[in-house]
C-alpha cells in the first residue's frame, strides 16, 4: 500500500467515530487508543523506524500518530459511555482531535516528500504493509 492510501484510511477514522455517535454504537476504545496496533502504527514502530528514523518528520509523525490514537480512544470511551454530546464535541471543527489529525496528514506527506527528494523516488510505499490502517 502506498502512503496516499494510508492517509485516506486515516481520514476515514472521522467517519467511523461520527457513525458510531450517530448509530449509538460501541467501539474498542482500548485497541483504538493503542498506536501500535494498526497497520500504520506497526510500520512506524517497525520497518519505518529502521528506514526513516533519521528524518525529523518521522519522529514528529510518530508522536502525532500516538496523540491521534489517544484522542480517538478518548472519543471511543465517551461513545461507549453514551456521552454522545461530548464525543461529538471532541471531533468537531477546531477540536484537538481534528488539529492532530490534520498535522498527522501533513507530516505523512512531508515524509513522502523527504523520501522522494532524498532518493529520487519514494521508497516509503514499498516499506508499508499491504493495508495501512489507523
Amino acid at each position: 500500500m502506498d502512503l496516499d492510501s494510508a492517509i485516506h484510511t486515516h481520514v476515514c477514522w472521522h467517519a467511523i467515530l461520527t457513525n458510531a455517535i450517530a448509530e449509538r454504537g460501541r467501539l474498542s476504545e482500548i485497541m483504538i487508543a493503542m498506536d501500535n496496533q494498526c497497520d500504520l502504527g506497526r510500520w512506524l514502530h517497525g520497518e519505518g523506524n529502521k528506514h526513516y528514523a533519521h528524518l525529523a518528520s518521522y519522529h514528529t509523525c510518530l508522536a502525532l500518530h500516538a496523540a491521534f490514537h489517544q484522542c480517538a480512544g478518548e472519543v471511543a470511551a465517551l461513545i461507549n459511555a453514551s456521552d454522545y454530546a461530548r464525543a461529538e464535541a471532541m471531533i468537531e471543527f477546531g477540536s484537538p482531535y481534528l488539529d492532530i489529525s490534520a498535522a498527522l496528514i501533513r507530516t505523512l506527506r512531508a515524509i513522502k516528500t523527504e523520501t522522494r527528494s532524498s532518493s529520487g523516488q519514494c521508497s516509503f510505499s514499498r516499506d508499508l504493509p499491504s493495508r495501512a490502517t489507523l
